[in-house]
């Protein structure tokens, strides 16, 4: 592949200048934006060859991200650069759709090799993580299922439940959005519904329990 186009997907802006500096010396063609949202518009106006996504990312976390971009540009390749170390979370990036799995705390040359490897259409984990055999085999089939496939939000309903982990208000929520106050709360019910919770507390404790949504 000559000279891919790589964005950047990260809310902290140092660290995303950071990585483009440490990449744009060997790919040139490095971008950047701070949100799920703005991700998603990037991907979608002009699909790049990679995207590096952080899992935390505000208004669309990196995992539903991820899947939306699998979901309608199957040829992006995507590598989850993070500060989570669990088991959990990097099944879940495999099964959303991920090829690579970077700690923001590794070296740039291991991102420099992660970067490589999946653009070659290879896997990349971290290294010493435990079992990593296992933690790849469940990335498909049913018994695979995280906690946020099963349960069945739309893709606004995802998007406002991470604006409402945020701690965003229902004026926020509507401005970001450019929806009416009416239609957030309405999607806040539905959403209680789903998931089976009795009010905001309940589902702000539950959907980051769930890993719904990510701060």
């Amino acid at each position: 592949m000559t000279n891919p186009r790589i964005v950047i997907a990260d809310d902290h802006l140092l660290v995303a200048e950071g990585v483009a500096k440490l990449l744009r010396p060997v790919f040139h063609m490095v971008d950047i934006v701070a949100d799920g949202q703005d991700l998603l518009s990037f991907v979608q106006s002009d699909p790049p060859d990679l995207a590096i996504i952080d899992i935390s990312l505000p208004t669309c976390n990196g995992f539903d991200a991820v899947r939306e971009i699998k979901k309608n540009h199957p040829t992006v390749k995507m590598i989850m650069l993070t500060m989570h170390k669990e088991s959990d979370f990097i099944r879940q990036a495999f099964q959303a759709g991920a090829s690579g799995y970077v700690l923001k705390d590794a070296a740039g040359l291991e991102l420099l090799q992660a970067t490589k490897v999946v653009l070659q259409g290879g896997r990349y984990l971290p290294p010493n993580i435990p079992k990593p055999d296992k933690v790849l085999s469940s990335d498909s089939g049913p018994t695979g299922q995280t906690d946020s496939q099963k349960i069945r939000l739309t893709s606004r309903q995802k998007v406002v439940l991470q604006l409402l982990v945020e701690g965003k208000t229902n004026k926020e929520m509507a401005d970001v959005l450019k929806l009416s106050l009416k239609t957030i709360e309405f999607h806040k019910t539905r959403i209680r519904k789903t998931v089976g919770v009795k009010n905001t507390a309940e589902l702000t404790q539950y959907a980051l329990q769930h890993h719904l949504a990510i701060l």
